[in-house]
């Protein structure tokens, strides 16, 4: 029996065989982007110690601002990675039982 030549107009693909039938590809389900996750900003305690011991140095005022500054910023970096809002909220709430402005929260 004689090969089929391959026509080299057709893709390879990965089912690629010579049998003269066309090669057909089955595309993998697109799921869409996968779901971002944070890492738990309250496990990260060298981040909060550093947090506590910056705040110690400044007076009450100085030191409300630089807490509020603070957790602005990480809410940002949470918005700007594309963490669900719910999940970004948890763990901005999270990080202000953390610090101690959990009362900060509701006003």
């Amino acid at each position: 029996m004689p090969a089929v030549a391959h026509d080299q107009s057709l893709p390879r693909t990965r089912w690629h065989h010579d049998s003269g039938a066309v090669p057909t590809k089955v595309e993998p389900p697109r799921a869409g982007p996968a779901t971002i996750i944070p890492f738990p900003v309250v496990r990260r305690r060298d981040f909060i110690a550093r947090a506590a011991n910056t705040h110690e140095r400044y007076n009450s005022k100085g030191a409300k601002n630089y807490l509020t500054h603070l957790i602005e910023r990480h809410a940002d970096r949470l918005a700007r990675l594309g963490v669900a809002p719910d999940l970004a909220d948890a763990d901005v709430l999270s990080l202000r039982v953390a610090v101690g402005m959990a009362d900060e929260a509701t006003s």
